[in-house]
């Protein structure tokens, strides 16, 4: 699928390029590399590890063991007159189940038909089964008690308190106000103290941008009340400086990048994060995007929106033909947060995002793509409790083109599209597309573990190449260039066994060394491919891979892997990856 070889001089080569560019019948397939969608960089992605909420609640204080003594005052019991008991029923409590629970302690400690009398430790029995009862359903501040009382008639009065929120305290912030984070547990002042509210709002407090906070309660300010102090770590910024050889060959192996965020920026719990890239040696490839994202509704859900611009050149074995372009993308998108838990989180993401794509031959247009594009987005993330214990990751997205809307190019591309099939027909701004993802880091033993990686697209339409799947580089099969290929249909996976050194040993230049085995392959098709160009592609490859962070300032990493599958294009100048990171 690759031109090989390819020499010629300036005026051949304007000619050939308008040939190609005007009629199907003398069109040659061009490398995906050299394409808008093959020159986009792909960085790695650097989401903030979400930090689950420590909520730390007053010791129980043991009562001590009931030691019956024939000798003690007893009293005749006949009955409770219970108090505070506010009904619950979705969690099983209700008056009647309490006094069916005091129905069964009561039976372990006095024998069937025998007259009921009570110690003073018996009614504590009474008194701490209650509490047990309501903190294993949420409660875990709530107490039931037996309060100094005169006993008339065998009566006795039971006390049940649940416990209710009465201020909130935060300690060590500094960038975030506290009426910034006050407001998402303004819905609990005054209520009873429930796990599952309390850790619902500290997830949310914990997803702000540079946020880490935990909590402990303490006595409130009046009887049956609490205080939740809540204490926090945060950072203002993030950078990281880092280079790589993951870019292709047409535009620039080696990259230079930094990527930078700025948390609660504007005071809104919001982000602002851009990222910076350049090709050196050569310098054929730009690229710079910048997003904003802020939680909207007490973090119902966040809205945000961005830019991507990408300005390329075409070097290597084309580089005579005066090849260059440029992409812009401009996006927005809501996302809106339907599960958050210890284990388990799910969210939903609709993003509307204009695109553009140019290519030149020197300052003549030779292809112009203009989509607009609405996605669709479904993302978890959590631990599997059902098979082996790992961490999982799943993506399911929908995408549509919808042609002549915002400026998008109409169903035949409007005469300018950058890809035409073999059929003639060009590809156009209504097409729709699916993708699917899914990732499982498993432990399994010491220091060990196993990753799978899976990654699938599929759509019936001609696509441009800003929507093709892309295959092959470091993010890929790595035994091949990058943007080896670009195809419409494809499924991905990866298998890679993860050793790493012992935490215990100290290590200066190979602290936290790891080592990995792994096989990556692919395969993909076109839809409606030319005459000449070859329908599917199946890539492969197997390596090693070693990762360090000498004394916790850097991180490098080195692939090295050897094909399998098709033959590569053998345009990388250097046989491995490499990545080098400075974070800051």
């Amino acid at each position: 699928m690759r031109l090989s070889g390819m020499k010629v001089g300036g005026l051949s080569a304007f000619m050939v390029m308008i040939a190609m560019a005007s009629s199907s019948c003398f069109a040659a397939p061009l490398p995906g590399g050299v394409t808008p969608g093959g020159a986009m960089p792909r960085l790695k992605q650097f989401d903030e590890p979400f930090v689950y909420p420590n909520v730390v609640a007053p010791e129980d204080r043991k009562a001590p063991a009931i030691i019956d003594d024939p000798d003690a005052p007893r009293m005749l019991l006949r009955g409770f007159d219970l108090r505070g008991i506010k009904d619950h029923k979705e969690l099983g409590i209700t008056t009647e189940s309490i006094r069916q629970l005091i129905s069964r302690q009561t039976a372990t400690m006095v024998p069937e038909g025998a007259p009921r009398l009570f110690t003073l430790g018996m009614f504590e029995e009474i008194a701490n089964a209650i509490t047990r009862y309501y903190r294993q359903r949420g409660f875990f501040l709530a107490r039931a008690y037996i309060p100094e009382q005169k006993v008339k008639d065998g009566i006795v009065r039971l006390n049940i308190v649940e416990t209710y929120l009465d201020q909130i305290i935060f300690d060590g912030n500094k960038l975030y106000k506290d009426a910034t984070m006050q407001v998402l547990f303004e819905d609990l002042i005054g209520k009873p103290v429930f796990k599952q509210s309390i850790e619902n709002a500290l997830y949310k407090l914990n997803d702000y941008p540079g946020l880490t906070a935990t909590s402990i309660f303490g006595p409130g300010t009046q009887p049956g009340s609490a205080a939740m102090v809540i204490r926090t770590q945060e950072q203002a910024s993030y950078d990281m400086v880092s280079m790589d050889n993951y870019g292709s060959a047409y535009t620039g192996e080696n990259r230079l990048s930094y990527r930078h965020r700025s948390n609660n920026l504007f005071g809104q719990a919001d982000q602002l994060s851009f990222n910076l890239m350049t090709s050196f040696l050569p310098t054929n490839n730009q690229y710079a995007d910048v997003t904003y994202v802020q939680p909207v509704f007490k973090s119902l859900f966040k809205v945000g929106g961005g830019v991507k611009a990408n300005l390329f050149k075409v070097g290597e074995e084309l580089e005579d033909l005066n090849i260059n372009g440029q992409s812009l993308i401009v996006n927005g998108f809501i996302d809106f947060p339907l599960l958050v838990s210890r284990n388990d989180r799910f969210s939903l993401v609709t993003d509307l995002s204009l695109k553009s794509a140019t290519s030149k031959i020197v300052d003549t247009v030779a292809a112009k793509d203009k989509l607009t594009v609405l996605r669709l987005d479904a993302f978890y993330s959590g631990i599997d409790r059902w098979l082996w214990p790992a961490s999982h990751e799943a993506s399911f997205s929908y995408s549509q083109g919808f042609a002549d809307l915002l400026g998008a190019m109409d169903a035949n591309g409007s005469g300018l599209s950058g890809r035409r099939g073999g059929s003639g027909k060009r590809a156009g701004g209504d097409f729709s597309k699916i993708n699917f993802s899914y990732s499982r880091l498993q432990p399994t033993f010491d220091l060990q573990s196993f990753m799978f990686r899976l990654q699938a697209q599929f759509s019936s339409d001609l696509l441009t190449s800003l929507e093709q799947f892309s295959l092959g580089g470091a993010y890929s099969v790595r035994a091949y260039p990058a943007a080896e290929v670009l195809v419409d249909n494809a499924v991905f996976t990866s298998f890679e066994y993860i050793v790493n050194a012992s935490p215990e040993v100290k290590q200066t230049w190979l602290n936290k060394l790891q080592l990995s085995v792994y096989f990556d392959y692919a395969q993909g098709d076109l839809n409606d491919p030319l005459v000449n160009e070859a329908s599917s592609a199946t890539l492969s490859g197997l390596g090693l891979g070693i990762q360090v962070e000498p004394f916790n300032l850097l991180r490098a990493r080195i692939d090295l892997a050897t094909a399998t599958g098709d033959k590569p294009s053998d345009l990388q100048t250097l046989p491995f990856y490499f990545s080098l990171e400075y974070r800051f």
